[in-house]
């Protein structure tokens, strides 16, 4: 009894032991976790803010007119109105916006005074393509019709022959 006794204190301690490991696991876990996830809300916080910063969306805008991209750059200047309403890049951004539909007009009117002479160049280009197209579409059909013609007649050869007999002997 006292070998059985003494497994079942050994026993006891493992699984005390395993227990308080196991314990001690899931509060650290569960410690470290809570850490991450105020860091994760902190980090996103910080980068939303950088990243809709007054002076950043101001630039944004700006590189955005420059590309022309009067879509995108009048977004980035909503944006900027809309969380920084009396800063001095607003008052900025509204000049830039100014700027913004000029050249968004300006660019419109050149495409406008454009488009007609655009529109028939790449129609010449085109139709040029499907003649291109359509002559060798023909080609070929016309090169198919010989053969099968040709193979026809090979067939019907017989068959003429005696229909021309027929019709000669009368």
């Amino acid at each position: 009894m006292a070998t059985s006794d003494g497994k079942n204190i050994i026993v006891n301690r493992v699984i005390s032991f395993a227990a308080g490991a196991l314990l001690m696991f899931v509060v650290m876990n569960f410690s470290v976790v809570n850490t991450a996830k105020k860091k994760n809300v902190e980090l996103t916080a910080a980068l939303d803010a950088s990243r809709f910063e007054a002076g950043r969306l101001l630039g944004d805008a700006a590189a955005q007119l420059n590309a022309r991209d009067y879509d995108k750059s009048r977004e980035s200047l909503a944006i900027l109105f809309e969380r920084y309403p009396g800063s001095v890049e607003s008052v900025d951004g509204k000049a830039l916006l100014a700027k913004v539909e000029s050249s968004n007009l300006e660019a419109d009117t050149k495409w406008a005074n454009v488009l007609s002479s655009v529109k028939q160049k790449w129609m010449d280009e085109r139709i040029a393509v499907l003649r291109s197209e359509s002559e060798t579409a023909r080609a070929l059909m016309e090169k198919d019709m010989n053969e099968k013609i040709t193979k026809e007649w090979d067939s019907s050869l017989d068959q003429k022959r005696k229909e021309w007999e027929a019709a000669s002997t009368l």
